[in-house]
Parts: structure tokens; C-alpha cells; sequence
């Protein structure tokens, strides 16, 4: 900038050309292929020159190594800017490195702590899918995750001077083949602290002995297995967050929205004491001014604030800042599927010390779904699935559909056996109420071995919770009871020749018209892998003829389900017992009729071979039921679990014929492998106890699979 005459002065603008890029190479690579590598490579040839889309590329080609497992290699980008021109090389380079599959991991100087129970909490260990499949590869990064996790199990039980520490260079042993890898971990645990004084500061609401003090139950008994931390006894971090959430349980009805507890401690090396101070800052009782939702472009604001405001245990404006109720709010909208993790629920500020807004942000995720599948058992054999799904469905709401919270699906399902089409829908507040709807519509064909059964109808459900001022439980854990009706059409035909006459007599097209009841309590803690808890269920069904069923019958069915855990197994024990008859009209005919024997029933016998057979050995089945399954089953590693178990059962001709003492018996063993491709299941059992000469003695097997992709 130069001055001129007059005030002025002049400006030089001095302009350098951005390079262009000349040529793109990638050097190094042996183990991928360079046009593999070509294609994440956003920088082109021509180009103008962009460090960060370069910076960027190398990032990308790093990607590529390390989804494939060669987590060491280095990957670097050189730009050469060319003499002559403005114009630039840019040369990607790769310095490989071999992977190696995880064979085991080793513990040295652990005492507190077995290696099973380390290797429990750890990523970083041998897998026996990577003996079949291209996984499980050594990542060093991980491994330091790993050693933070370990750090923190240690420290949380009180061993707060351990040191847990890996040396790359001595603690890794490679296979003779160079494929494996065994990795140490050295461990120097100190002495455990144990607990000097445990006091509470800052506590006004409540008195400091009230809040440390034993909880109770609803009887008012003391609870002698709730986590405490007590002087003279070892330190445990679960029984700190233990205490310290029962001191915000406390202030959380009264509104105390802002409420911090802080533990504090205080060392002694050494005596290896730790005295805890828990640290109350109270705040002020707010009440709720609004609540403010954010976030949602296709869910509609009525379904997240039924989810919010229902009872028992909902928030509502004017309501007191119950923590605890908006805990169980984010969780009833987490347990919707709708919105990525986390969802915040968020006190703000307002013009009043003692009212909070609160700010819901979400961020949704995709709720329709298309699966396709096959699978195979021994009963059903071959099966092809696909199935579209919406779970956040508007009927209402042509042509998207999405947004009310609604629930629908199409199922196809094609095999040698059978063939079903389905169309379900659900409304979870029917009428703007806790009340759920489920609607079905259904075509099934089904191959019985000696003749083809069809069924074409629709059901309807009404659902809802039996207790609606019982305390908030999970989905897990509840009573309900359901109304509702079924219409089906079902046909018998394409009988065998030589089938009993009084079972061909029944071949033809019947109307079932039924009324339904229904209740049930469910108190299991895992849906698909449950290890305590149980489920009861009893169904009743009534199909009068004035309703246009083609018989005055009725059905009652009671089953339940018992789940003890025993160490790291689980003991299952389940009971049925069924009845059908008529009140007047006909008996039940085939498709009324129970059935036993098979995988989900009885195992070690066929499908539907246990009860009544005619002169071929052809089952018609009867109108008594009763079984059960006695089940021990155990783990063997990660996702494969193995069962011992005796089921016994039988089905009579007549109504209310069941006989403890005229069961049939069967002992065996199974396989259950919860596979990310979907779940095996195989059993093996063998009669021990026959009733009927048909039966024989023989063993069976059964097997599952569902492969969804």
C-alpha cells in the first residue's frame, strides 16, 4: 500500500495461481487393490489442489485397512508442487502392516480378579466365529480401550493405585503360521481401600441421617442386600452411584430439578482408607411451565407428549419437577424406536427461579423396514419370508403414512409346507386413549401330512394395562388383559386315501366366528434371552352358532413360564393345560382339535404324533391337553448356549381328560446360537415313556434356523 497526494493511497494486489493437480498415484499397496483404493479418492487429476479434500482421502484409505483388519498401517499424502508449472503431484503413500486374529489374552498379576472375569469385561479376545469368518483382528486401539475398562472395574472395587499397562513390543506373541495373535496384559493391583467415613453436606430438605440410611421396602423392613458403603468395610463404586441415586429418589417428588450430588474423596496411601463425603447442592422446587419439542420432522407432537405425559408416572405444565418422571419419560420415548440415542430431556431456565421449561430434543431415525428371509426346521421345512414394516405409521397421512405412531406390516411367507399372507396394524392410543388396537388379516395354507388345511379371516384386539395405577414398569413388566373378536373361514381337504372315514366325513369349508379374553402377567427380564421372571397367560374362546360359527365350542388355555437363574444358567419350567368342547351342535372338528409332539411342543416325537391316531397312524388329535418342559440351559461360549431338558405331555380324545400319571415322556439335549444372521436352535431327544404303541422309541431330531437379510 503506497500513499498518494490528496489522502489516497494505492493498493497492490499481488496474486498467486492455486495449483492444479498434475497426477494421483497410490504407492504400497499389496494387500488392496489399488482400484479399490482408487474409488474413495475424492481428489482428482486437473483439479485445483485441496489439502483438506487430500486430508481427507488419506483418512479414507486408512478406512479401507483398518475395516479389513490391518489396523497399524500408515497411510501419508506427498503434494510435490511441479518446478515449471503451477501444478502439483500428489502421491498417497501406504506403509502396510500384517493383521493377525485375536488367539488370546492373558492376565499377569491379577489376584482380585480372575481372567475369566477380565476377559468378561474386554473387547479384545479370541472369538470362535474368527475360526470361519474374516474378523476378530487385533486393534491396538481398542486394546487401549480395553485397558481404560479394566483401570475402571479395578478402581471401582477400591483398587485405586492399580497400574494395567500392555507393551506392545514384549506382550505380543505370534503363531508359528503368522496368522495369530497372544496378547499379555500386565496388572500390578495395589491394596484395596476400604472405607474410613461415610458423611453427606448440604442437605437442608432432609435430615443427613435419613438420606444414608438403609432403604426399606414397602412393608418398611430394612433391606439387608441394598448396596451400601459402610466404615471398616471395602470400597465399591457400585454401592457409591447406589447411594448417591437414592439421595436424588429422595428429593426428586418435591421438584428439586437441579438437585447435584458430588461424592468426594479423600485419600489416605497410608492407612488405604477412602472417607466419602457426599456433597448435596439442593437448588430450588420448580414446577413445569411448558415442555418444548424439538427435532421431530415426522413424528407428530401429540405422539411424543402422550408418551411424556402418560400415566402412571407422566409430567404434565404445572406439575412438580419430578426427576424420576422424566427419567421414565425419556425411557417410554426411547422404547418407541423412533429417535436416535441420546434422547435429552433438558430443565432451561425461565423468568421465574421456581419454573423450568423443559426441552425434549430428538433426532429421528427410519422406522419402515423391509426384511427378506429364509429359514428351515424340521416342522415347517423349507420357508422364504419378505416382509415391509412401518412402526411409525398414519393411516391418515397419504402418501408418506409416517408420523402417528401407528404400527403396520405385510408378511409373505412361501414354503413346502406352508404358505401365509398377513396384513397387521396396530394404534397403540385408540381413541386418544392407553388402550391398544391390533387388527390382523390373514390367508394361511398349511400341508397336516394326510390333508391341507386353509384358513382366510381377520381378528381384532383390544389391549389394555389391567392396573393403571400401579407404579411405571417396564415393557417387560406388566398385567394386561384383551378383548376381541376373529372371523375365519376354514376349509379341509385333499384327505389321503385310506383315511379314516369319520376323519374324511369333516372335509369341507366351516365358519368360525369367536369372542376372545384374554390376560397375562409378564415379569421376564430379557424378551429373547430371559433368565428370571415369569409369564402367565389365559385365553378364552367362545364361537357360538347365533354369532354364525359352525358349532356351539369353547376353548380354554392356560400356559405359563418360569425362569430361575443359577449362577450363569437358567432353569426353565413351563406348564400347559388346554380344553375344547361344544356346548351343543357338533364336536370340534380337525382344525379346533389340539396337537402335540414337535420342536415347539414335545421334542423326541413328531410333529403332532403325541395323542389320538387312527387305524394308519394318522393324528386327529383330541380335545384335552396337557404339557410341559422341565429345562436347564447353560453357556458355552459367547453367543451359543447349550440345554439339558424333559418335556412330557399327552392329548386326549375327550374334554377335561388330562391325567398327570398318563403322560407321555421324553429326555434329550439342545444347541441354541444367537446369531447376528439370526437365531439356530437344534435338539435332540428320545422317548422315555410312550403311552400309545405308535409312538415308538426311536430318537428325533429338531432343528431351526431363520436367516433374515
Amino acid at each position: 500500500m503506497t500513499s498518494l497526494p490528496g489522502d489516497k493511497v494505492q493498493i497492490l494486489l499481488r496474486l498467486t495461481p492455486q495449483r492444479s493437480v498434475r497426477t494421483v498415484t497410490v504407492t504400497g499397496n499389496d494387500l488392496v487393490k489399488t482400484k479399490k483404493l482408487t474409488e474413495v479418492i475424492k481428489q482428482t487429476q486437473g483439479a485445483l489442489l485441496d489439502m483438506k479434500v487430500v486430508n481427507e482421502d488419506v483418512n479414507s484409505i486408512r478406512k479401507i485397512y483398518q475395516d479389513k483388519g490391518y489396523y497399524k498401517t500408515e497411510v501419508t499424502a506427498d503434494v510435490v508442487p511441479a518446478k515449471d508449472r503451477h501444478e502439483s503431484t500428489v502421491t498417497y503413500r501406504v506403509v502396510e502392516e500384517l493383521r493377525y486374529k485375536i488367539d488370546d489374552i492373558t492376565f499377569t498379576g491379577n489376584t482380585a480378579f480372575t481372567a475369566k472375569e477380565l476377559k468378561k469385561k474386554v473387547e479384545t479376545k479370541f472369538s470362535v466365529w474368527s475360526l470361519v469368518f474374516p474378523a476378530n483382528f487385533y486393534n491396538f486401539e481398542q486394546l487401549k480401550t480395553d485397558l481404560d475398562v479394566l483401570t475402571e472395574l479395578y478402581t471401582g472395587k477400591g483398587y485405586f493405585d492399580v497400574k494395567v499397562s500392555h507393551d506392545e513390543k514384549t506382550g505380543c506373541t505370534i503363531s508359528a503360521n503368522g496368522k495369530w495373535v497372544t496378547l499379555q496384559v500386565d496388572i500390578r493391583e495395589g491394596v484395596a481401600y476400604k472405607v474410613a467415613s461415610v458423611n453427606l453436606l448440604g442437605a437442608k430438605r432432609f435430615p443427613a441421617e435419613e438420606l444414608l440410611a438403609r432403604p426399606k421396602n414397602k412393608k418398611g423392613v430394612l433391606l439387608p442386600n441394598a448396596l451400601m458403603l459402610e466404615p471398616g468395610k471395602a470400597y465399591d463404586i457400585q454401592a457409591e452411584r447406589a447411594m448417591a441415586d437414592r439421595v436424588r429418589a429422595k428429593y426428586d417428588p418435591e421438584g428439586y430439578i437441579d438437585l447435584k450430588v458430588y461424592p468426594r474423596h479423600l485419600y489416605d496411601a497410608a492407612a488405604h482408607t477412602v472417607a466419602i463425603s457426599f456433597e448435596v447442592i439442593e437448588g430450588k422446587p420448580c414446577t413445569i411451565r411448558d415442555i418444548l419439542i424439538t427435532g421431530n420432522q415426522v413424528t407428530q407432537d401429540r405422539v411424543i407428549r402422550r408418551e411424556i405425559a402418560a400415566n402412571p408416572g407422566g409430567i404434565n405444565p404445572e406439575d412438580k419437577a419430578d426427576g424420576g418422571k422424566i427419567r421414565a419419560a425419556k425411557q417410554r420415548l426411547k422404547n418407541l424406536n423412533y429417535f436416535e440415542d441420546p434422547i435429552e430431556i433438558t430443565p432451561m431456565a425461565t423468568e421465574r427461579d421456581d419454573q423450568k421449561d423443559l426441552e425434549v430434543a430428538l433426532k429421528e431415525k427410519r422406522t419402515g423396514n423391509l426384511m427378506l428371509g429364509v429359514g428351515y426346521s424340521t416342522d415347517d421345512s423349507f420357508v422364504g419370508m419378505v416382509e415391509i414394516s412401518q412402526s411409525n405409521f398414519d393411516i391418515s397421512n397419504w402418501p408418506k403414512f409416517t408420523g402417528a405412531g401407528q404400527r403396520a406390516s405385510l408378511r409373505l411367507a412361501l414354503g413346502t409346507q406352508r404358505q401365509d399372507v398377513t396384513l397387521g396394524f396396530t394404534e397403540p392410543w385408540f381413541m386418544d386413549r392407553r388402550l391398544r388396537l391390533d387388527w390382523e388379516l390373514y390367508a394361511r395354507e398349511r400341508d397336516q401330512d394326510y390333508y391341507t388345511q386353509t384358513d382366510m379371516g381377520t381378528q381384532v384386539m383390544l389391549t389394555k394395562k389391567l392396573f393403571e395405577n400401579a407404579p411405571e414398569e417396564s415393557e417387560e413388566q406388566y398385567w394386561n388383559h384383551s378383548v376381541g373378536y376373529r372371523f375365519d373361514r376354514a376349509g379341509l381337504k385333499e384327505f389321503d386315501s385310506g383315511t379314516a372315514t369319520f376323519i374324511t366325513d369333516q372335509e369341507g369349508n366351516y365358519n368360525n366366528s369367536t369372542l376372545i379374553y384374554r390376560i397375562q402377567r409378564m415379569t421376564i427380564d430379557d424378551v429373547k434371552r430371559p433368565t428370571r421372571g415369569s409369564k402367565v397367560q389365559f385365553t378364552s374362546e367362545l364361537s357360538p352358532q347365533w354369532l354364525g360359527s359352525y358349532s356351539d365350542i369353547y376353548r380354554l388355555n392356560l400356559i405359563g413360564t418360569k425362569f430361575f437363574p443359577i449362577k450363569k444358567c437358567v432353569l426353565k419350567l413351563e406348564a400347559e393345560a388346554g380344553v375344547v368342547d361344544n356346548l351343543s351342535g357338533d364336536q370340534p372338528v380337525l382344525f379346533d382339535r389340539y396337537f402335540a409332539g414337535g420342536q415347539n411342543s414335545i421334542r423326541g416325537f413328531k410333529r403332532r404324533q403325541v395323542g389320538p391316531v387312527d387305524v394308519n397312524d394318522n393324528p386327529y388329535g383330541g380335545e384335552s391337553l396337557l404339557r410341559g418342559t422341565v429345562e436347564f440351559i447353560y453357556p458355552i461360549i459367547d453367543m451359543i448356549r447349550g440345554s439339558v431338558w424333559t418335556d412330557f405331555g399327552n392329548v386326549w380324545v375327550d374334554s377335561y381328560r388330562q391325567d398327570p400319571s398318563d403322560v407321555n415322556i421324553s429326555i434329550g439335549v439342545g444347541l441354541q446360537l444367537d446369531l447376528p444372521i439370526g437365531p439356530i436352535r437344534l435338539d435332540y431327544g428320545f422317548p422315555v415313556v410312550t403311552k400309545e404303541s405308535d409312538l415308538g422309541k426311536s430318537g428325533r431330531f429338531h432343528f431351526g434356523v431363520n436367516y433374515v437379510f
